[in-house]
């Protein structure tokens, strides 16, 4: 699988860790973050909730993805928590964090990024990592948006 331009739709996880369920998607060589963005378009920093990081880290993070590449740095705790915007942030149905989302609902959701993006810049985080489900989705979801 390679990366394409999806134009204003980034989609991506909370993070960017590679399950082994879904490391024969990302064969390519590097770290977990060259290998992910060598496939997917964004990235939530989801760690940024609970601690800041130096300007550094964000550097390296920054120098280690294509340039079209997108972090998306979740605002810290003392500020907000799981407030709507302008990104989809898709946590898992019915189980949250660990529930896969269906086929079906991957194609509705493909469609409706695909609408909205005439207008705007979407994103689409998927934040249902526990079971390993979020990568296999964001992967779904880039593929039925490539294709």
């Amino acid at each position: 699988m390679n990366r394409r331009s999806l134009g204003q739709i980034f989609i991506g996880t909370a993070g960017w860790s590679i399950p082994p369920a879904a490391a024969h998607n990302f064969d390519c060589m590097g770290t977990h973050l060259q290998k992910y963005a060598a496939i997917l378009t964004a990235a939530e920093i989801n760690s940024s909730f609970y601690r800041s990081h130096e300007l550094g880290t964000y550097r390296e993070w920054a120098s280690a993805t294509p340039r079209e590449f997108r972090f998306a740095i979740k605002l810290p705790r003392t500020i907000t928590h799981d407030h709507q915007f302008v990104y989809f942030r898709l946590h898992g149905s019915p189980r949250k964090y660990w529930s896969r989302y269906s086929e079906e609902y991957i194609d509705v959701l493909a469609k409706t990024l695909k609408e909205q993006s005439q207008s705007a810049y979407i994103w689409c985080i998927f934040d249902n990592t526990a079971s390993g489900a979020a990568i296999e989705n964001a992967l779904e979801l880039h593929q039925r948006l490539v294709a």
